[in-house]
């Protein structure tokens, strides 16, 4: 569809409306001499540009045009008003749609009505709303349609995404706080691979989700695109057929953003004694157009059966301990080093993962709030107690030291070999992490 082919419809639909017009009893309350229907140049481009994007039917394609003349073009809503008695926010009813299409017997009056169906493509495509009027006037063709305000804006050179998918979708074009550095070895390049390859739906999971954002946004880096979030635990839904409207649209956005599609929380909606993908939800996802992401906390499987293009896994391992060492540095921002030896410490005795060290970080600045030293030792500690498992402390019972070494009454060798014993347990991360030891014996 090009811009001649455009205005070629843009005139039959002039012709369409004088009849219409002429035909009315109250034809005497308007005068048109000429009527000339145009589109914004970029309005039409972004047409046809929907037009290469999504495939519609030569139908599909008309309507679009004349929904969006029903919200834009004044002389179109001059007429809607004349004809429809109840024109109000640029709906139209499926009768006077028909006769904006029909010239002759172009169109059978069967493809307009099938608008009014949930399965019709541009409805399941979340490009028009339907209004059922036809349980009040038992006439299917006093049901309205209009344009979705998504479709109505981005025709208008506008992405909104605070329609349909509000207010758990956002478009994410920040960087992220990790540095690339800090996410995988420099020696695995599964993220290019994914790329190169064109993976149609890459599959992140693990605990670590801060660090799973990460690498969702570095693998839309390489796409060279935004990251278009959309959260189904935030969505509020319960059945399948739910899901598959909201990853529906999300597909929709996503080509309208020119983004890579992020799709987190799924593993709130997949029962839990299984970890396969629905066949729906998988024939949706691999239909799309665009990248996809998945960011799961478990692993979940796509059945062959339903499986139409090609999956990336990638285990979001949790951070080793110069990970962790970078992080608490970048939380703090000590940049001048002057805690390097307490943050290796916290490091070492602490195993978080991404988002507890950035909630630990933030609390132990809080706590240094009224100190005159700035953040301590003691307020990293603290911090990292209180995250690192925050539920165990409803449960644990906090015992002060009364005694010392020097309280323990032992034959000398005794006391030098509980020392020996208590110092291998104490010392173990630094000999198998910062000494890379655990990795030789693994």
């Amino acid at each position: 569809m090009d811009l001649l082919q455009i205005n070629h419809y843009l005139s039959e639909l002039e012709g369409n409306l004088l009849r219409l017009v002429e035909k009315s009893a109250q034809n005497d309350k308007i005068i048109i001499d000429k009527l000339t229907f145009k589109l914004h140049r970029e309005a039409a481009l972004r047409l046809c540009k929907l037009y290469d994007l999504f495939g519609f039917a030569t139908l599909e394609f008309e309507v679009l045009i004349t929904l969006h003349l029903a919200a834009n073009n004044q002389h179109f809503k001059r007429i809607a008003a004349l004809i429809q008695d109840d024109f109000v926010q640029s709906s139209i009813t499926l009768e006077f749609l028909d006769n904006c299409l029909r010239s002759d017997a172009k169109n059978s009056k069967s493809e307009v009505i099938a608008l009014a169906s949930a399965d019709h493509n541009l409805r399941k495509s979340g490009f028009i709303f339907h209004v059922p009027r036809s349980l009040l006037s038992h006439n299917i063709w006093r049901d309205t349609v209009q344009l979705s305000p998504t479709i109505q804006a981005w025709l208008g050179g506008q992405y909104l995404v605070d329609f349909e998918l509000s207010p758990f979708s956002y478009l994410h074009s920040g960087k992220t706080r990790l540095d690339d550095g800090y996410l995988l070895n420099p020696k695995d390049r599964r993220l290019e691979q994914a790329y190169e390859t064109n993976c149609s739906v890459l599959f992140l999971f693990g605990s670590d989700q801060v660090c799973g954002f990460a690498l969702a946004q570095k693998y839309a880096t390489l796409h060279k695109r935004k990251l278009l979030v959309v959260d189904l635990a935030k969505a509020n839904v319960e059945t399948e057929a739910e899901i598959v409207n909201i990853v529906t649209l999300a597909h929709r956005d996503a080509v309208l953003s020119d983004s890579v599609l992020l799709i987190t929380g799924l593993e709130r909606i997949v029962a839990t004694e299984t970890i396969e993908v629905s066949v729906k939800l998988a024939e949706v996802l691999f239909k799309s157009k665009r990248p996809i992401v998945l960011l799961s906390r478990r692993y979940l499987q796509f059945h062959s059966v339903n499986r139409l293009g090609r999956v990336g896994y990638i285990e979001i391992q949790s951070p080793n301990f110069d990970v962790r060492q970078k992080l608490w540095r970048l939380g703090i921002s000590n940049l001048d080093n002057q805690l390097n030896n307490e943050l290796k410490e916290v490091a070492l005795y602490f195993r978080l993962n991404s988002r507890q060290i950035s909630d630990a970080t933030q609390y132990a600045r809080d706590l240094a709030i009224f100190s005159d030293e700035g953040v301590t030792r003691d307020h990293l500690f603290e911090a990292a107690r209180r995250y690192s498992n925050p539920n165990l402390e409803n449960l644990a019972t906090k015992v002060k030291l009364r005694h010392t070494w020097d309280d323990i009454i032992l034959l000398p060798e005794r006391k030098e070999m509980l020392q020996e014993m208590v110092n291998m347990v104490k010392y173990r991360v630094v000999v198998q992490e910062q000494w890379g030891v655990g990795a030789k014996l693994s």
